[in-house]
């Protein structure tokens, strides 16, 4: 999620995802930023990444779903043990 306030991407989407009552889509565009959409549609044929399907719910709820989401990506330990710094999410608050 390069050059996004992750923080504030995800009170956005926490913020407009209030106004619904039933499960919403939250994706991740090509640019990593965050929207949510209907069940049914299918924004993968647009490159978006699908980040979890939820109801309603708060920021660190998203926050853990992003993590999951790209933990498949994250470098193995080997890796990590060869690079001096690896900033995987940056932006993120590491609990």
């Amino acid at each position: 999620m390069i050059g996004v306030n992750v923080d504030q991407e995800i009170a956005n989407l926490v913020e407009g995802l209030a106004e619904f009552h039933g499960y919403r889509s939250i994706w991740m565009t090509l640019h990593g930023r965050l929207c949510h959409a209907e069940p049914d549609d299918e924004l993968e044929v647009y490159g978006y990444t699908l980040v979890a399907t939820l109801m309603r719910p708060d920021a660190d709820t998203v926050r853990e779903q992003l993590r999951r989401v790209h933990a498949p990506r994250m470098p193995s330990a080997s890796v990590l043990s060869r690079t001096r710094t690896v900033d995987v999410f940056p932006g993120f608050a590491h609990a």
